[in-house]
């Protein structure tokens, strides 16, 4: 049976290290072949994506290019107009009589002809005239002053077209206007449809506004605008604002997605237009080679895989084969007689004979150790003899161990009871003790805020006094002041009434002035009286007496004039007089309120005084207060801490006698456990010697 699983392991021990040998090396292999793959498909893509971007915009740029060529052929057919004589004459009649025999020489260019002058007439070649001055082109045309421009395109009798414009100069080299030409922009889309780039690419010519001049699908013409797409249009945002950039005349690249998925946008102006030119191509495209070369290392590495595993199969069950002969070997030795002296017979220089020549020394070391065994049986029989005299032995001395410690834990355990009783006196004690401490710190903590509180008062007080006494100095200083104001009040009164009187004064002067004009004017009025009587010898005399009058009747106004304003002088003077007597009045009677709050003051300050006294002499009792609460403080303290050193003490005995306590249950126990130990000894006694004898028997069996 022992042979048959060792034939079974060999089997299991063969197909496990031919298994995953083999799966190691597939899948080092696979992820070296994966991580191979991935980073050449990586480099791929990136050299793909580099090369078509380098490709495309060069491609695009030429397109735009040869668009811009097309459209400078537009501008060189209408050259035709401009250098014709008609042109350069000047001449609005003879410039109308040209664009109607264009007819005869239409090109495929353009559809029709026109002129328009610098006041915004459109003179076309079917004789019609129309005025084109808030059409956005002619402003674009006056305010640039541009040799040549291509507008917008837009529709007219369903067909999509656009005006293509050259200055017209006259012989002077006048600008006088611009020859049109309206063109039809099919021409551009036979140019897009002659674009591809693999089979999916899409060409697309934008108008400065974003609507679609020519595009490969038809449909898109005119009817789509890339900056300002329909509800139900399927321009992506990220197209119309790749748009934007077309249409701001800036060359590059751009993503967006549509039906076919992700599509990479590459874009140029078009020189000489406000147009713009781009390729559309989808990035499947661009990867399409990559991915046949990704699919291609991708079989290879299959196939690599495939034919390593095919060869490493093969190797290792060659290199293996060998093993059966030694599976067979130690079969044999398995379900022989025990014969320890039976030996491989293979000679190999590799691995397989070694594992004989282990085998082998194997059976040899064996064979040693069990004819060991076999001579050592008389020795174990001796000590099986011995073994069970000591456990007879152990077992009397445990008996007397035994005793011994019951009375010695009845001993402790009166101890412990002692110990137990002086603790509880202790700790009752310690209760008073911290609770006598708690009152002192109380009352410490008492005296110590009232020490505070009343330094505190004796502090204010200070500053209370010192507060009065300077509110003492400064009603002084203010009563000064106020005597002083009573007197320079007094000054101004004295002055008020002298000016009063000064005042009363002017007006007899001007009383007396006022008196003189009447007598001049009575005076003047005789004169004219005389010089009438005297006739042509008194005109003189008569001009004088008018001029008195004059003189009079002004002196009578000023009079008058500073008469009254000597009444308002007199008005004003008497309310100050009023106003400074009430002011002299209130001055004395803030001085008597000034001299009555100075007594009060200095009624606070002696109250103060005194309460500042005692104030210090309830200090002086507090301070002495808490330096008797410090020293019972002190002495409780060195109290509790003694009783805490006995409390510790006597902790350290009860743990002592408990120590001691559990010392004795374990000795105890131990000796129970040593007396159940010399029954299992005996019974392991028993035990081994049977063991020796059934040992005997089995040895018995091998053939050394």
């Amino acid at each position: 049976m022992n042979g048959m699983r060792l034939s079974e392991n060999q089997k299991s021990k063969k197909g496990k290290i031919l298994y995953g040998f083999v799966a190691g090396m597939l899948i080092c292999l696979t992820v070296v072949q994966v991580v191979q793959v991935r980073y050449l498909s990586v480099l791929e893509q990136k050299y793909s994506e580099s090369a078509y971007e380098t490709f495309c915009l060069q491609v695009v740029k030429s397109r735009a290019a040869q668009i811009s060529m097309a459209a400078r052929m537009y501008n060189a057919e209408l050259r035709f107009f401009t250098d014709d004589k008609a042109v350069l004459s000047g001449s609005i009649p003879r410039i109308r009589a040209l664009l109607a025999e264009s007819g005869n020489f239409a090109t495929e260019y353009f559809m029709s002809f026109g002129f328009i002058d610098m006041d915004g007439n459109l003179y076309l070649s079917n004789g019609a005239v129309r005025s084109v001055q808030d059409y956005p082109y002619f402003k674009v045309l006056v305010n640039g002053k541009l040799g040549s421009y291509v507008t917008e395109p837009y529709l007219l009798a369903g067909e999509v077209i656009t005006i293509v414009a050259r200055a017209a100069y006259d012989a002077s080299g006048k600008l006088i206007g611009w020859i049109t030409g309206c063109a039809n922009v099919r021409v551009f889309e036979s140019i897009i449809d002659a674009i591809h780039i693999g089979e999916n690419s899409r060409a697309v010519i934008l108008a400065g506004n974003g609507a679609v001049v020519a595009h490969t699908n038809s449909s898109l013409v005119f009817n789509t605008n890339y900056i300002a797409p329909a509800d139900d249009s399927a321009v992506s945002e990220t197209l119309a604002r790749a748009a934007q950039n077309m249409v701001a005349l800036q060359s590059g690249l751009a993503s967006f997605a549509d039906d076919r998925g992700r599509v990479c946008l590459f874009y140029s102006p078009i020189d000489g237009t406000e147009w713009s030119f781009g390729i559309e191509i989808p990035f499947s495209q661009i990867y399409e080679q990559s991915d046949r070369i990704h699919q291609v290392m991708l079989f290879v590495c299959i196939g690599i895989g495939a034919v390593l595993f095919l060869f490493s199969a093969l190797f290792l069950a060659k290199a293996l084969k060998p093993l059966k002969a030694v599976e067979k070997a130690i079969a044999g030795i398995a379900h022989g007689e025990a014969d320890l002296k039976y030996r491989i017979d293979i000679n190999r220089n590799d691995e397989v004979g070694r594992l004989v020549d282990g085998f082998n020394a194997f059976m040899a070391k064996l064979h040693e150790i069990v004819s060991n065994v076999k001579h050592s049986e008389t020795d174990l029989i001796q000590v099986e003899n011995q073994l069970r005299e000591c456990v007879e032995n152990s077992a009397s001395s445990m008996i007397e161990i035994t005793g011994n410690i019951d009375s010695v834990a009845k001993q402790i355990a009166n101890q412990s009871a002692v110990v137990d009783q002086t603790v509880s006196s202790v700790t009752r004690i310690t209760e008073n003790i911290d609770m006598l401490e708690s009152m002192i710190q109380e009352q410490v903590s008492g005296v110590t805020e009232a020490s505070a509180a009343v330094e505190q008062m004796v502090g204010n007080t200070s500053a209370v006094s010192s507060t009065v006494e300077k509110m003492a100095g400064k009603f002084n200083e203010l009563e000064s002041s106020v005597t002083d104001g009573l007197h320079y009040q007094q000054s101004v009164n004295d002055a008020i009434v002298l000016i009063a009187q000064q005042s009363s004064a002017l007006m007899e002067v001007n009383t007396v002035i006022a008196d003189i004009a009447d007598q001049t004017n009575l005076l003047s009025m005789n004169a004219a009286i005389e010089a009438a009587h005297a006739g042509d010898a008194g005109k003189g005399f008569s001009v004088v007496a008018d001029e008195i009058r004059k003189l009079s009747e002004t002196s009578a106004a000023q009079s008058r004039t500073i008469g009254n304003e000597l009444k308002k002088i007199l008005a004003s003077i008497e309310s100050v007089v009023r106003a400074s007597e009430k002011s002299k009045e209130v001055f004395t009677a803030v001085s008597s309120h000034i001299r009555q709050t100075d007594e009060v003051i200095r009624q606070i300050s002696s109250a103060m005084e005194e309460q500042q006294i005692g104030s210090k002499q309830i200090l002086d009792s507090l301070r002495i207060m808490n330096d008797s609460t410090a020293n019972v403080d002190s002495a409780s303290k060195t109290m509790a801490a003694e009783n805490e050193s006995i409390l510790a003490e006597i902790e350290m005995l009860q743990n002592t006698a408990a120590s001691i306590t559990c010392s004795t249950e374990e000795m105890t126990a131990g000796a129970a456990c040593i007396n159940s130990a010399s029954s299992t000894l005996s019974d392991v006694a028993a035990a081994v010697s049977d063991s020796i004898q059934s040992i005997k028997t089995e040895i018995d069996t091998f053939k050394i």
